[in-house]
């Protein structure tokens, strides 16, 4: 809903991205709002990054209680890439032993 809200405010020349960054701050309140100022200077220069940070943050809670997360973890494109990697060496090792008219 955020975003969709930020999407309305459009300044010539100003890309999405640093509107977003730069209202993030008015749509939070409380802890939310401190976790937010602890970032010192600008440490957070894109949005992607302010979204990385909030699942750090919500891994960490999640930890901390002994929690698991409320929603999937989406894996990094490294993280894809060593299990594809690692899915291809088990099956390269893979020793198939029956026929293949039994096995269907």
């Amino acid at each position: 809903m955020y975003i969709e809200i930020c999407n309305i405010v459009k300044i010539a020349g100003v890309l999405d991205e640093a509107i977003r960054l730069s209202l993030f701050s008015f749509s939070l309140a409380g802890e939310a709002k401190k976790w937010l100022h602890s970032f010192k200077g600008n440490s957070l220069e894109t949005w992607e990054q302010v979204v990385e940070k909030e699942r750090e943050k919500r891994k960490e809670k999640a930890s901390d209680k002994g929690m698991e997360v409320p929603y999937p973890v989406v894996q990094s494109k490294k993280d894809k890439d060593r299990h594809l990697a690692r899915f291809l060496d088990i099956f390269r090792k893979l020793e198939i032993t029956m026929p293949f008219g039994e096995a269907l």
